[in-house]
């Protein structure tokens, strides 16, 4: 599985939003928005991307609870 930097799963997610959750047009939204991507996501990508953030609260390419912050990360102990 093709993996992507936070930045272009962040856009993904982006523009999934932008089409309504329709990741056909995503994917094509996509593709015409990042003219010279070295790769294009397929529609899957948008849905498993959105659905990752909302089950998990991560990107596909964050371990498993990186980049959460804690109640103690957050009171500063």
């Amino acid at each position: 599985m093709a993996t992507y930097t936070t930045q272009e799963y962040a856009n993904m997610h982006l523009i999934y939003g932008e089409c309504l959750c329709n990741a056909s047009e995503a994917a094509r939204r996509y593709r015409e928005r990042y003219p010279n991507a070295d790769r294009y996501p397929d529609h899957r990508v948008f849905t498993n991307v959105h659905r990752l953030l909302f089950s998990e609260g991560r990107l596909p390419n964050q371990v498993h609870g990186e980049g959460r912050m804690s109640l103690t990360t957050l009171r500063g102990s």
